[in-house]
C-alpha cells in the first residue's frame, strides 16, 4: 500500500511540475516521453530521463538513514521501488 502511494505521489509531482514550469528544457521534455524516473538515494537526487538522457534533476528529501531496505516503521530508511 505504501509503495503504491509513493509511486502515485511521485507521478503527481512530476505532472504538476511539468504543467507549471515553462522553460525551454521542459518544453522539450513535454514533447518527449519520460521513460525512467531514477532515484539515487546516496546523492539524494531524482532524475527524469528519456533514452538515457537526464532532462531534469531534483534534490529530494529522504529519511535520516535512507540506505538499505526498509525493515520496520520508524527505522528512518526510505523504501526501494
Amino acid at each position: 500500500m505504501m509503495k503504491n502511494i509513493y509511486i502515485l505521489s511521485t507521478l503527481i509531482f512530476i505532472l504538476l511540475f511539468l504543467m507549471v514550469d515553462n522553460s525551454t528544457e521542459n518544453t522539450r521534455l513535454v514533447d518527449s516521453t519520460i521513460d525512467l524516473v531514477k532515484v539515487d538515494k546516496s546523492d539524494r537526487k531524482m532524475y527524469l530521463m528519456f533514452q538515457n538522457q537526464v532532462f531534469k534533476a531534483y534534490q529530494i528529501a529522504l529519511g535520516d538513514n535512507p540506505k538499505g531496505h526498509k525493515e520496520q516503521k520508524g527505522d528512518q530508511k526510505t523504501p526501494e521501488g
